[in-house]
Formats: C-alpha cells, structure tokens, sequence
C-alpha cells in the first residue's frame, strides 16, 4: 500500500509521515516508552519511499514524545478535559494515552494531512479512549480559532495546548503571535511545547530555529511562564540518554508552561 501522491501533502505535512516512522521504531523496542498504534500500522503496511531518518531524529522524537505525554497525563490528573494539538500530524495521543473519557482531543491540521491521517485510523481499525474531533486550519489563518470553537472547544475552560514539532516552522513574529493568542484564550492554560536552536549542518531546510533570548523570557512577553530543559536534560533523566549520534539535542527544548498568573 502507497501513500498519496507527494505532491498532494504540503511539504510541513509530510513531515508528519517521517515523525510517525520514528515513533513506531520506539514502539517496537524492548523498553519503549510508548507503543504508538497508528504508527506501526504505517511501517507495517505503507510503503517505505520516504528517506532514511536524519541522525538522532529517532531518539529526539521519543525523548519530546515521552516529554508531552507526562504532560499530558498531567494535565488531565489536573482535571484539564480539552487538548488541543496544533498542526497534530499524525499524533496518536487520542489513541494510545490512558485519557479520561470525557477528555476532548481536538487535534487542528490541514486538510492533506488530516484526510491521510483519517485513511490511516480506518485502515488500522483504531478508536479513541476518549473524546476526538479534527479541525481543518491553517494555524496562520487569524480565523483558525474560530473554526476550533465550531468544533466544540469552549474558550471559557481550561485547556491544555500541544506544540510539538511546530514552532520551528515559523518564524519569531508567528511564534509570539502563536503563543500570545493562545494565553489570551487560556484561562488557566497550560502549554507543552518543543524549540530548537540549531543552526548547523544539522538543521532541516524547513526549520527556522529559535535565536532569541532564553525562551523563558520570550515566552514571558507572550503570556506564558515557563520552565525549560534541554533534550539531552530530559533524556537523562528518563534514564535513557541520548546516543552519541543525537547529542546536537543540547539545542532543542523542552517546554512546560502555564498562562503568566496561574503557576
């Protein structure tokens, strides 16, 4: 079985695809830390066109996704019940997290990537453990917002919102944009989200990495009070640190943050 046509998933979108590939090899290690449903179904049952992963990738995608889900599972501990996960790709979490039923995974993306994801779900025969809705947005549309509220998310509660793997694709401005909208429309907001500095031979021609101050001043001027670590922190003290082939993790990070306020 083929995916679609290259040329019909933006090129962002297909990122999607490679991200999953990586989760699934996590998955199927011995001590995995997650078992993501969705994408072993991809590796067992699409074809293999995209290139090989980039060196470490494999290991920083199941550093940040362990990351998130702690997060997560957090914030529904917390009694958070709406998720929203921006530009969600083909993230599992409504899938494989033990989430309470009555929790709202809204997960935004366009509409290449969702109807692939959509084909994907229904191949593999899966169902959510909770509650899930797609919402067709281009997060650079002001009106995105809008059409997360005709799906069902409600401004006046609580929400957890995810961003992973996206900042990067943006630029500083579209980064404080991003990230002041969502703390105005945060009451007791928390926030995951991943960054990365890398300017090297490392960097992906897509990514726009962060050269600001310490993000958690930048993040302050968005509304957002933050707690950062590096990747190769947090895989330390997940107890599996990063190989020798991933170390340029020092440059991404981490991010848990509440709405400025509501520590």
């Amino acid at each position: 079985m083929a995916l679609p046509d290259r040329s019909n998933i933006s090129a962002v979108g297909w990122t999607a695809v490679s991200v999953a590939r990586c989760r699934a090899v996590e998955s199927a290690r011995p001590d995995a830390w997650f078992n993501d449903p969705l994408a072993v179904h991809l590796v067992r049952n699409v074809d293999h066109s995209a290139p090989a992963a980039r060196p470490g990738l494999e290991a920083w995608i199941s550093v940040r996704t362990r990351f998130l889900d702690e997060l997560t599972e957090q914030a529904t501990d917390d009694g958070i019940r709406q998720v929203v996960i921006v530009a969600a790709g083909l993230d599992a979490r409504a899938f494989r997290l033990p989430l309470p039923p009555d929790t709202t995974v809204f997960e935004v993306d366009r509409s290449d990537i969702l109807d692939v994801k959509e084909t994907l779900i229904n191949q593999a025969g899966l169902a959510p453990g909770c509650r899930r809705q797609t919402v067709v947005a281009d997060i650079l549309d002001p009106e995105w917002m809008s059409r997360l509220a005709d799906r069902g998310w409600e401004p006046g509660r609580s929400t957890l919102w995810i961003l992973e793997g996206l900042l990067i694709y943006l630029d500083h401005c579209q980064r404080v944009r991003l990230l002041s909208q969502l703390a105005a429309a945060s009451d007791h907001g928390r926030l995951g989200v991943t960054l990365s500095t890398e300017t090297g031979p490392m960097r992906h021609p897509l990514w726009r990495p962060s050269v600001e101050d310490d993000p958690e001043v930048w993040m302050s001027s968005s509304g957002w009070a933050a707690r950062t670590e590096t990747m190769t922190e947090a895989s330390v003290s997940f107890g599996r640190p990063l190989p020798a082939t991933a170390r340029a993790g020092r440059s991404w990070r981490l991010v848990g943050a509440t709405a400025a306020g509501h520590r």
